[in-house]
């Protein structure tokens, strides 16, 4: 077991820790998932490079509410092959997490391997796909890979919603900037899946990344990525026509990168994202109706951390706000925690 330093961030009243990850590689775009007991999961993908074979992806869990994190463990290793897929991973990618029915479900971006006279053809993820890992011990172990979707290019990043129906709305993106949802559902008995096809959310190009929010009406709303350096985008689901919205822009200015979305138990709508520029500070934005935006505070400070991107977020038991993340560039992992009382302070009276 690993123990880090425990710091203060001169914003807020937040604290910060590093995660023990491999030194000298590539760690990036972690998914925090928090259990009923205050023991925290987050798993990320890590390698020499980007898209390199070696990409695996690793889970650190903390027992005490994120103070102190274990050592990793590998969840996928290099050249794995999910049951359906056509072919082994050439890589892994973006993870997110998501808890059901007592269970825990790992989902997961692959660029499936394709090789012709010992040629690898598959070097980007435009040949990405969607796996799925189950767990009936909050993580500590994973069974078999299962192909999710086969649709080329379509990877997860932000995290999945459960429905009311009992499905589980994932949303998607494909590299050559398109943004869709499909929801699934998990056989108990023997780990098979279900799938919808995906559900495209039209608006202008370059919109990616979705990370979705339920209002307290049950409302759901697609935030989006934008690729174009303008703003974040905001699109809500119709059940009327069982389609979403064409995507419009909020006042949020968005660097071309991820963000990520959550509700509130008094369904305020929190969205974390960078700061307008660049990725070198992170801001919380308020929402109650979904669509405007209307008060932010800092999360992080410009420079603070380096580079700090691909936030994942969640409530504790209290309603503080945990935010998992990348930061010095896409080298370490880092994880924040904002008391409950400093968030509503926020909230009340930033403008």
């Amino acid at each position: 077991m690993a123990t880090f330093a425990l710091h203060t961030l001169q914003v807020a009243s937040a604290q910060w820790v590093e995660l023990p990850a491999p030194r000298n590689s590539f760690n990036h775009a972690p998914a925090l998932l928090a259990f009923s007991d205050e023991s925290l999961l987050v798993c990320w993908y890590t390698g020499s490079s980007e898209r390199n074979r070696d990409a695996s992806i690793i889970c650190s869990r903390s027992n005490d509410g994120g103070l102190i994190w274990r050592k990793p463990k590998v969840a996928v290793a290099p050249g794995e092959k999910a049951d359906s897929a056509e072919a082994p991973n050439k890589s892994v990618g973006n993870v997110t997490l998501v808890r059901f029915e007592g269970r825990t479900a790992l989902i997961y971006g692959v660029i499936q391997s394709r090789k012709v006279f010992g040629f690898e053809l598959c070097s980007n993820w435009k040949c990405g796909r969607t796996d799925i890992k189950i767990s009936d011990n909050d993580g500590a172990s994973w069974a078999s890979g299962i192909r999710l979707i086969s649709d080329a290019g379509y990877l997860p990043r932000s995290r999945p919603v459960s429905m009311s129906d009992g499905s589980i709305a994932v949303p998607v993106y494909h590299e050559a900037d398109k943004s869709a949802v499909f929801t699934f559902r998990v056989d108990r008995k023997t780990n098979q899946t279900s799938t919808t096809p995906l559900k495209a959310i039209p608006g202008p190009s370059g919109l990616i990344q979705p990370s979705l929010a339920q209002s307290k009406s049950g409302m759901l709303f697609a935030y989006m990525r934008d690729q174009k350096r303008r703003f974040v985008y905001r699109s809500i689901w119709n059940q009327n026509t069982n389609s979403w919205t064409r995507a419009q822009a909020t006042k949020i200015p968005n660097p071309g990168a991820a963000i990520d979305a959550l509700t509130q138990p008094d369904g305020t709508i929190l969205l974390i994202h960078n700061g307008a520029l660049n990725r070198n500070s992170m801001l919380v934005s308020f929402s109650i109706d979904g669509s405007n935006f209307q008060k932010s505070c800092t999360l992080v400070e410009s420079g603070m951390l380096g580079e700090v991107s691909y936030p994942s977020a969640s409530l504790d038991q209290s309603g503080n706000l945990m935010i998992a993340f990348s930061m010095y560039r896409k080298s370490k992992i880092g994880f924040m925690k904002f008391d409950r009382a400093w968030l509503e302070r926020c909230d009340d009276t930033t403008n």
